[in-house]
């Protein structure tokens, strides 16, 4: 077989798979806008359920880590500490681990509200009896 033989092959193989995908994607698409059609509400929820998902992630890892973080430093170090300055330590714990508590209390109230979305989208997808969207794990 010759170079020019194989390019040609595998240029074939190369356009049938692209012709493939974009029906593949065309169909999805459709279907995916027939559902949202149907069903305007749940995928009000859906979107409702990722933000409020967001937020919380968001929330943890810029409020919450950070603190725990400054306490595992604190607590790795303070052994090494003088008596007066490890009372020191020792307060400055306390302060972080309260501000901890107020972060986590503040995050629950997040994850409740995710909570809250996800029973309404389930209730939904029970009473209309939505099969593709149990598959999806709802």
């Amino acid at each position: 077989m010759s170079l020019a033989v194989v390019a040609g092959v595998i240029a074939v193989i190369a356009v049938i798979t692209i012709a493939i995908i974009k029906v593949d994607n065309w169909r999805y698409d459709r279907r995916d806008a027939k559902r949202r059609a149907e069903h305007p509400q749940l995928y009000l929820w859906f979107d409702e359920c990722n933000e409020a998902g967001r937020q919380s992630c968001m929330w943890y890892n810029e409020q919450i880590a950070p603190l725990k973080r400054e306490v595992d430093t604190i607590l790795k170090e303070i052994d090494y500490y003088p008596a007066e300055q490890r009372a020191e330590k020792e307060a400055e714990l306390e302060e972080l681990r309260k501000r901890i508590y107020v972060a986590q209390a503040i995050k629950r109230s997040l994850e409740e509200k995710v909570e809250e979305v996800r029973t309404k989208i389930k209730k939904y997808v029970a009473d209309n009896n939505l099969e593709w969207a149990k598959k999806w794990g709802w």
